[in-house]
């Protein structure tokens, strides 16, 4: 008999399953249907970390053995010698020959902040210092998009390189096929800075045509560093203290040569002909034998070599499968040579400058535009950075946003 007692148990059963159900798939909500999603991946050093200790065995004494989750990058007071010390010494990666992975010290564990957070600014106690996307996200944000709904921001370990960043790569496919769902299929606007075009190139030209023609409208490119930057060499030759005048060049370089992007982001010589090393010995260009014979010159680990072979053999990526534009700078002295009056190595250099954003030079950009067969729109004294928070570049974006939509 059909009782009303049986009735409330199948209505309560049907409940519970519609609400397993929902929870275990991503559906259409008519609410974000307005507009084309945006995903943003922010370039090198632009991601901010935090970091826990556990019985760490710090070698300084005024470093902590022991910390939960507490902001590291970026952090001012810990740019501050000593402290700086501190930085280093959690930052610093080891190589394994084994699993050919760059590992955090023993005690040591590093993890983005997630979504929008991650890269709106980098510091917050220095907010007009380092507001990095905080502009650009703002002005999407006026425009009707939503964190999380369709708007993404996809914070990453900066210092690591595609092999290393699996996990990664694949939250930034799910974030873009989930994100074309919950909005009503929408295909996604994709802008990346700087690094980030290695690592959507990467991807995109891994996951091939089909995916890209059908979740990607369009990929703003912003400053790419696909072509490689000179600073990448200083870093492993004399090292980089990343603008800070109160430490030495010299005192960060066991650091950057475990960072397997900084070999990720060597100029390449698909975009770079002439000499990019000059020494009283030897002139180097941007090829693998070349940096094989620096390498040798510079006496670095094995484990530079091993780091060095294994981003050379995933580097470069032929041109995006996705209509395409890229924003560049110029009007600033950018690096195009590092000259050594004595030893490779020395603090006794300078640079050789050419037209740029300080940091990608214009020549390399347009060599990486004529390459990809894709449109490229200068902003004069635009810098490598302050091009993400310059007022005529956002405006265009919005612009271009708009009239793209689908």
């Amino acid at each position: 008999m059909f009782t009303l007692k049986k009735l409330v148990l199948i209505l309560l059963f049907l409940a519970l399953l519609s609400e397993f159900t929902s929870s275990k798939r991503i559906d259409f909500n008519p609410k974000f249907t307005q507009k084309n999603p945006i995903v943003i991946i922010p370039g090198l050093s632009g991601s901010k970390l935090k970091y826990k200790l556990t019985d760490f065995k710090s070698k300084h004494v005024f470093c902590k053995d022991n910390a939960d989750w507490e902001r590291l990058w970026l952090k001012f007071d810990l740019f501050v010698p000593p402290f700086v010390d501190c930085l280093k010494e959690v930052m610093t990666l080891n190589y394994d020959p084994k699993t050919k992975k760059s590992l955090p010290p023993t005690g040591v564990e590093i993890k983005t902040y997630t979504g929008i957070d991650g890269i709106i600014d980098l510091d917050p106690s220095l907010p007009s210092w380092h507001p990095y996307f905080k502009d650009m996200i703002e002005s999407f944000r006026s425009i009707g998009y939503s964190d999380d709904q369709n708007l993404f921001g996809l914070p990453y370990d900066f210092r690591q390189d595609v092999y290393n960043l699996e996990d990664y790569l694949k939250l930034v496919q799910t974030t873009v096929e989930n994100s074309y769902i919950l909005n009503g299929n929408k295909s996604i606007i994709l802008i990346v800075h700087s690094y980030g075009s290695l690592l959507s190139g990467y991807l995109t030209n891994k996951l091939g045509k089909p995916w890209v023609n059908k979740y990607i409208q369009e990929t703003i490119y912003i400053a790419p560093a696909s072509g490689g930057v000179l600073e990448t060499v200083k870093s492993i030759s004399t090292g980089n203290n990343f603008g800070d005048f109160l430490i030495s060049d010299k005192s960060m370089i066991g650091m950057d040569r475990t960072f397997p992007s900084v070999y990720y982001t060597l100029p390449n010589n698909e975009t770079w002909n002439d000499y990019i090393v000059l020494s009283s010995n030897k002139n180097y260009k941007a090829n693998k034998k070349d940096y094989l014979d620096l390498f040798k010159e510079l006496a670095l680990e094995q484990s530079s070599f091993d780091i060095f072979e294994q981003t050379s053999s995933y580097k470069y990526f032929h041109q995006p499968y996705s209509k395409s534009i890229v924003m560049y700078g110029y009007g600033q002295d950018t690096p195009v040579q590092l000259v050594y009056e004595g030893k490779i190595g020395s603090d006794k250099f300078k640079y050789v400058n050419s037209d740029g954003d300080s940091t990608v030079p214009k020549d390399v950009v347009l060599q990486l535009c004529k390459n990809w067969g894709v449109e490229c729109k200068g902003y004069s004294g635009t810098t490598h950075v302050g091009i993400v928070k310059e007022k005529t570049v956002i405006q265009d974006l919005i612009k271009n946003v708009l009239e793209n939509q689908t």
